[in-house]
């Protein structure tokens, strides 16, 4: 079964008897039968017909849709309910939810440590230390007999990291420890918005795989919050977040003179800025690199294989493999 993504901004979903149809402008860029279709993923502003979405309804296609920040979803395919209802059976199984939780804190870790170790040139004693720290905090974590021991264990490493980080991170931009709500700083500024943009690409991850982006294993669901997203997320921070934003800050990509202090005492973004900073994060979620296994991949497509991972062990109760850098 095909997931047909939709990216393009002015493209339009058609149909044609049972056969979707893609088109740009008057360009015919794809014709795909709606029977080998199990969902539609529109990741831009796109125009969607009628017929289109009345053929996918009664193909049981499920559309979701993410533009601007917005989320929706509109019908869900057979195969979809399965696997939501599998699970929300297993955010209820302690044990599968600590394995999940293991995994993923291992991730965000071991990828931690291996982007302190790409840019330990610039402060070697600092990351020196801080990966020392890590790996005694890593070793802790896979024996960890609870969520939260682990939540607390997570802590610790992230906290050795931002001290390091703190020597990486282009001075000019203030940053001296991790803050936010709000952010009192533009390297904080910057992370937190980051961190927004990896939130949303998780998301929609997590819902083009069939699963409910709100009930999460490490993280606990709770009214607003995009728990399995933020599950996701973990293991990305480094290499989509982390590694943005000191190249954005360490090429002058933005500088500090775009920000600006609010009443709140928090640090805004211009919107020139937040323009420029969108424009470089869709480069680098589609930017090609290898992968652990050698195999070319981005990171939007690294996110997507997650989810896809993430469904497969909700379905048979089995381990989950978190993303790592090469």
């Amino acid at each position: 079964m095909t997931i047909l993504y939709l990216t393009e901004a002015g493209s339009s979903l058609l149909c044609e008897s049972q056969t979707l149809v893609v088109r740009v402008g008057g360009e015919l860029r794809a014709r795909v039968p709606v029977r080998g279709v199990e969902r539609v993923v529109v990741q831009a502003p796109v125009m969607l017909s009628s017929p289109a979405l009345a053929l996918c309804a009664r193909s049981q296609v499920e559309v979701v849709l993410s533009v601007r920040g917005v989320m929706a979803r509109i019908g869900a395919s057979e195969q979809g309910v399965e696997l939501r209802s599998a699970q929300l059976r297993r955010a209820g199984d302690g044990e599968f939810c600590l394995r999940v939780a293991r995994a993923v804190v291992q991730g965000k870790v071991r990828n931690q440590r291996r982007l302190l170790t790409r840019f330990r040139g610039l402060a070697p004693e600092a990351v020196d230390a801080a990966r020392a720290a890590m790996e005694r905090t890593l070793a802790r974590a896979c024996e960890a007999a609870s969520i939260a021991s682990l939540r607390g264990l997570e802590g610790l490493a992230s906290a050795a990291y931002f001290r390091a980080m703190r020597l990486l991170l282009n001075p000019e931009f203030g940053f001296r420890a991790r803050n936010r709500r709000p952010p009192r700083d533009a390297a904080n500024a910057l992370l937190s918005f980051a961190y927004t943009l990896v939130t949303s690409e998780a998301a929609l991850a997590a819902a083009a795989a069939g699963l409910d982006p709100c009930i999460g294993f490490f993280h606990r669901a709770r009214a607003g919050r995009p728990a399995l997203a933020l599950d996701l997320v973990e293991e990305m921070r480094s290499p989509a977040a982390d590694s943005f934003v000191l190249k954005l800050t360490g090429r002058g990509m933005v500088r500090p003179a775009q920000f600006r202090r609010w009443p709140d005492g928090g640090v805004r973004m211009s919107r020139r800025a937040r323009r420029s900073v969108l424009a470089a994060f869709e480069k680098k979620m589609t930017a090609p690199f290898r992968g652990s296994g050698g195999e070319p991949t981005s990171l939007r497509d690294a996110m997507r294989r997650q989810a896809t991972g993430m469904g497969g062990a909700v379905l048979t109760g089995g381990g989950y493999a978190p993303f790592q850098l090469a």
